[in-house]
C-alpha cells in the first residue's frame, strides 16, 4: 500500500498497445485504489457474480477494511499481513468468520495459499510498502506473489493496487530499484495463462481470456474519455 497524492495514473495496457491519462480522484468520481470503493468495489461484486467466484486472497491486510468488504462478497476470505501490529489489529475488529488471517511474508506464505486452491479465485495484491510510510525501507513482493500465482493451474483474476508504483519508477524518496517495471509485472503476471490486462483506478487488473469482453465493459463504463 501506498499512501496517495492529488493526482493517480490511469491506462489500458493490451500486449501490444499503452495509453496513460492523468486524472485526479475527483476527476474519475471515484477513491482510487480503494477496494471497497467504488469503481474497484463494482468490480469485485460484479466479477465475483458473473464468474462465480467463491476464493478471494488479498495481501497486505493493513486495516482489514478490503478483507471486510471481500467477506461480504466471497464465501472464503484469506488474508496475508507481514506486519504483526498491523495483523493483530485487523484480526482484532474484524467480526467476519469467513476471513482466515495470516501472519507473515507474502512472498513465502502465498505459494501455500496458491496451492490450497481448487478453483479460479480472485487476488487483491496490496503487500507492498515504501516512501518511508510505513517502514524505514522500500519492499516489493509483487514478482514473487505473481510467480506464486502462475504456479497454480487455474486462471485466476488478479488485482494490483498502485497502478502508479510501476508504471513508472517512484520518485524520491522511494528506491526505484526495488520496484519492477510494468513490463517484469505483466511478463510475470501472464507466465502461464494469456491474461488480458488492463491498467485502470490506479490497479492493475488481469483477467483470463473469457472475461475479456466484461473487462472491456467495465473499463468502457468507468474511464473518462480519452
Amino acid at each position: 500500500m501506498i499512501r496517495r497524492s492529488s493526482s493517480a495514473l490511469t491506462s489500458c495496457v493490451d500486449t501490444s498497445l499503452c495509453w496513460t491519462e492523468l486524472l485526479t480522484d475527483d476527476a474519475m468520481g471515484a477513491e482510487l485504489g480503494a477496494l471497497n470503493r467504488w469503481p474497484l468495489g463494482s468490480f469485485v461484486t460484479r466479477f465475483a457474480a458473473r464468474f462465480n467466484i467463491s476464493d478471494f486472497v488479498e495481501t497486505g491486510t493493513f486495516k482489514g477494511t478490503g478483507c471486510t468488504f471481500a467477506a461480504e462478497v466471497f464465501s472464503s476470505v484469506t488474508t496475508i499481513e507481514i506486519n504483526r501490529e498491523s495483523y493483530e489489529s485487523a484480526q482484532n475488529s474484524c467480526s467476519s468468520k469467513n476471513i482466515k488471517f495470516l501472519l507473515g511474508d507474502s512472498a513465502t506464505v502465498l505459494p501455500d495459499v496458491v496451492s490450497s486452491l481448487t478453483q479460479s479465485a480472485m487476488f487483491w495484491l496490496d503487500g507492498h510498502s515504501g516512501g518511508g510510510n510505513f517502514g524505514p525501507d522500500d519492499y516489493c513482493p509483487l514478482l514473487a506473489e505473481l510467480a506464486a500465482i502462475a504456479n497454480s493451474p487455474f486462471p485466476h483474476f488478479i488485482l494490483i493496487d498502485d497502478a502508479r508504483a510501476f508504471v513508472a519508477p517512484p520518485p524520491s524518496p522511494f528506491q526505484p530499484e526495488k520496484w519492477p517495471s510494468i513490463a517484469e509485472v505483466l511478463e510475470t503476471a501472464r507466465r502461464s495463462f494469456p491474461y488480458y490486462c488492463v491498467i485502470i483506478a490506479d490497479a492493475i487488473i488481469c483477467v483470463p481470456p473469457a472475461a475479456r469482453a466484461e473487462l472491456v465493459q467495465f473499463c468502457q463504463e468507468v474511464r473518462p474519455k480519452i
